[in-house]
């Protein structure tokens, strides 16, 4: 798999995870004021909280192309596991290979 389809698959994991982040409160919101049901809104919550967990998991789990150690992993100064460059190496996002390394 080349960098470019790495870094689009990392693209894809970050925005399925911040579309389910942030996009909890009118979720749940909305499914209470449609089914007017407050246990409703309440299995919405527990669902969508799977989900942006779930999806927190498979962003996490992203391989950098270089070294093949996780990308970026949660730690107390940054729960949403973002970053510019890759933990273990240093390759910036959506970096090319470098020619010199292989």
């Amino acid at each position: 798999m080349s960098y470019h389809q790495q870094w689009q698959d990392y693209r894809k994991r970050g925005l399925l995870f911040w579309f389910f982040f942030l996009s909890f409160i009118p979720a749940v919101a909305l499914t209470g004021l449609l089914l007017k049901s407050i246990g409703a809104a309440v299995v919405a919550a527990i669902l969508w909280a799977v989900a942006i967990t779930v999806t927190g998991i498979y962003k996490t789990r992203w391989k950098c192309p270089r070294c093949h150690q996780p990308f970026q992993t949660w730690e107390p100064g940054n729960p949403a596991a973002i970053g510019i460059s890759c933990m273990h190496c240093g390759l910036p996002r959506r970096a090319e290979p470098d020619e010199d390394r292989k």
